[in-house]
Parts: C-alpha cells; sequence; structure tokens
C-alpha cells in the first residue's frame, strides 16, 4: 500500500498522512507547542469531534504523563478546544487575507486604510463606512445581501 501511494503520484497523499500521523502521536504525548499549519491540519481531522470530547481526552492523558504543569491554555494547543469552529475560523482567515491583497493591489497602508473607512473622523468605523469601505475596496461580494 505504501509503495502503490508513491508510485500512483501520492507522494503529497503521503507526505500529509505521515505528517498527520506525527502530529496526532504529538497529541496524544501530550506536547503542547504546535505551529499553525499543524493545527489547522489536526482541527480538520478532528473536526468531527467535539471539542469537550478533545480537551477531555488530552487533559485525561495528561493525568497519566509526567510533564510540565503548564496549562494548555498558555499554549497555541487551545485552539483545538476552543469555542470558535473551525470554518469560522478559516472564514475570517479568508476576509483578512482578501483585505490584505486588495490593500497590496491598492497600494494602500494600514493607516491610510484606516483614514480612508473612517470617514467622520471619529476613529471609529459604523457598518456603513465599513460596508462602503470594502465596497471601494472592489470587495463588494464578501458583503452579505
Amino acid at each position: 500500500v505504501l509503495g502503490e501511494g508513491v508510485l500512483g503520484g501520492g507522494v503529497r497523499r503521503l507526505h500529509y498522512q505521515q505528517r498527520m500521523a506525527a502530529l496526532l502521536y504529538r497529541f496524544v504525548d501530550n506536547e503542547h507547542d504546535f505551529d499553525e499549519v499543524g493545527l489547522n491540519m489536526m482541527g480538520w481531522q478532528l473536526s468531527s469531534t467535539a471539542n469537550d470530547n478533545r480537551r477531555n481526552f488530552y487533559l485525561g492523558t495528561h493525568r497519566l504523563r509526567r510533564r510540565s504543569s503548564r496549562g494548555w491554555e498558555e499554549t497555541p494547543l487551545a485552539t483545538l478546544f476552543g469555542s470558535v469552529s473551525d470554518t469560522q475560523s478559516l472564514h475570517t482567515k479568508a476576509i483578512i487575507s482578501r483585505v490584505k491583497t486588495a490593500m497590496r493591489q491598492h497600494r494602500i497602508y494600514t493607516l491610510d486604510l484606516w483614514r480612508f473607512l473612517d470617514r467622520d473622523g471619529d476613529d471609529r468605523l459604523s457598518a456603513s463606512e465599513l460596508f462602503n469601505g470594502l465596497r471601494a475596496l472592489g470587495l463588494h461580494n464578501m458583503i452579505p445581501a
């Protein structure tokens, strides 16, 4: 099976499976520090498991290990146990990425964008200011109907 995946052009799939296995082993072994890509991969794989069940499993295995007492709440691992769904998190990241891309295309710095969006100069963005600013940047298709 291993050779079949490599010979059949499944090198990426094999790499993904190896990385995923290593990440899940580290999770079961109660390691705390994961990079963002690893957390996203684990979050995707564990998405059918409720956050409470993930946390309870991790804490249950943690009690059996001799590890530092540093709480998981202070680590990147906390995102796996949070209340924001993976879909919501990815949607937010996608919006931020599109705004950054539009800023680069228009050659706008963050402060300049803020000044552009804050039409009345009160240092707060109203819904209409944000709506009109996104439309001006060509991001009108991100605005809910």
